[in-house]
């Protein structure tokens, strides 16, 4: 793939994560009970990749003292940024090559990520 294909995917992903963000309120149910809705998500491939690096240890409980996925949205976003300048030898950067191929073939087709 070009760089400059490169750039623009990664251009593309940034506006993805700028337009979209999981966004959860708290509702409250008839009988009482407080439950959280999903208002807004965050961009599919982007929820993807958080699954894909999701730590071993799994817990139920609500209180976590760790993160359900090893990602960070802040992080994300500042390795995009340097893909998008050129800079591809970061973790990030190789863990997200394979979501930048597959929304550069997407948008190449005319399909939507």
């Amino acid at each position: 793939m070009r760089t400059d294909h490169i750039a623009n995917v990664a251009n593309h992903m940034i506006g993805d994560m700028e337009r979209q963000r999981l966004k959860v309120t708290l509702r409250w149910t008839y009988e009482g009970a407080i439950i959280r809705q999903v208002d807004e998500h965050n961009p599919n491939w982007y929820q993807r990749f958080c699954a894909e690096h999701s730590p071993s240890r799994r817990t139920h409980l609500r209180k976590r003292k760790k993160p359900d996925t090893i990602i960070k949205r802040q992080r994300t976003l500042q390795a995009l940024h340097e893909i998008r300048a050129g800079k591809w030898d970061t973790l990030y950067a190789e863990r997200l090559m394979p979501y930048i191929r597959a929304i550069h073939n997407n948008l190449q087709q005319g399909i939507q990520s």
